[in-house]
């Protein structure tokens, strides 16, 4: 099986969820206008999700969640907590970085 990218998963959640909208299959769980919370949980992660591939970036390093990273990325978010480390992730880092990981993992909280 192909191995689905979290942008690629997020863009067909996301397309489910707004024909699901469209099909009027909503339940009124909150009442106006605090459904607009959602907006900005939204509008949160989006950002999040931005500045950390920004750190990979300027890393210079692989943001593909199945490749093989080149740097450990410890500054910025990362500097707080392991956002993007998930159990595969986690074999990958340590297998790759050894030490190095395993004292970045020891300083920073493993999620938020």
């Amino acid at each position: 099986m192909r191995r689905l990218l979290p942008p690629v998963l997020w863009l067909i959640c996301l397309a489910l969820m707004g024909g699901a909208a469209l099909a009027g299959w909503t339940l009124p769980f909150l009442p106006a206008p605090w459904h607009l919370a959602g907006w900005a949980l939204f509008a949160g992660g989006f950002v999040i999700t931005n500045l950390a591939a920004r750190q990979f970036r300027l890393a210079r390093t692989n943001i593909n969640t199945f490749g093989d990273p080149g740097t450990l990325v410890t500054t910025g978010l990362f500097a707080v907590s392991a956002l993007h480390y998930i159990p595969y992730e986690e074999r990958a880092a340590s297998a790759i970085f050894g030490e190095t990981y395993a004292a970045y993992r020891a300083r920073v909280r493993r999620w938020i």
